[in-house]
C-alpha cells in the first residue's frame, strides 16, 4: 500500500499547475505540426492547380492550332476554286469580246453595216 500511496502523491493532479503546463506546451507543438501539414497541403493544391492550368492552356493551344489548320485547308480549297472561276471568267471575257464575234452579231442580228465615208463625222 505504501508504494501506491507514494505513487499517488508523486503524481500531480490534472488540475495542478504542472499538468496544465505540459498541456500548454503540447498545444503549440500540435498547432505547429498542423500548420506545417496545412501549408504543405496548400502548396500541394497550388502545384496541382498550376499543373491543371498548364494542361488546360496546352490543350486550348492545341485545339486552336488544329482549328487554324482546318481553316487554312478550307481557305486553300476556296482559293483553288476562285482561281478556277477566275480562269473561266477570263476565257469568257476573251470569247465575248472577240471582234469577229461582235461584228457577226452586229451585222447578223442587229442589221448594222460599216458606214460609208459620207456618214463619218470627224470631231475637232
Amino acid at each position: 500500500m505504501r508504494s501506491t500511496a507514494t505513487a499517488q502523491t508523486m503524481r500531480p493532479a490534472m488540475g495542478s499547475t504542472m499538468g496544465s503546463t505540459m498541456q500548454s506546451t503540447m498545444r503549440p507543438m500540435v498547432r505547429a505540426a498542423s500548420r506545417r501539414r496545412g501549408g504543405s497541403l496548400a502548396l500541394g493544391l497550388a502545384i496541382a492547380a498550376w499543373l491543371v492550368g498548364c494542361l488546360a492552356i496546352g490543350a486550348w493551344v492545341r485545339l486552336q492550332t488544329i482549328e487554324a489548320g482546318y481553316g487554312i485547308s478550307e481557305q486553300r480549297k476556296e482559293r483553288v476554286r476562285l482561281i478556277e472561276a477566275n480562269r473561266k471568267l477570263e476565257l469568257d471575257l476573251a470569247r465575248l469580246s472577240a471582234l469577229d464575234r461582235i461584228e457577226a452579231i452586229a451585222s447578223g442580228k442587229l442589221g448594222m453595216k460599216f458606214p460609208v465615208q459620207s456618214q463619218v463625222v470627224k470631231l475637232p
